[in-house]
């Protein structure tokens, strides 16, 4: 069991922009799959989105 957060992310467009607790649960994603992260949607829109890597 992982804690959770329950700040706003949605406006958040860099990694460092979320809370500790969302960047170490996506970490702990990342690990689990062996593969690495492209894209983090926040938030429901289009613009809701990090790029954490070129995914092309």
């Amino acid at each position: 069991e992982m804690p959770g957060w329950q700040e706003d992310i949605s406006q958040a467009r860099r990694m460092d922009q979320l809370p500790a607790t969302a960047q170490d649960y996506l970490k702990t994603i990342e690990e689990t799959a062996d593969i690495p992260m492209s894209i983090i949607s926040v938030g429901p829109g289009r613009e809701e989105t990090i790029m954490v890597q070129d995914p092309f």
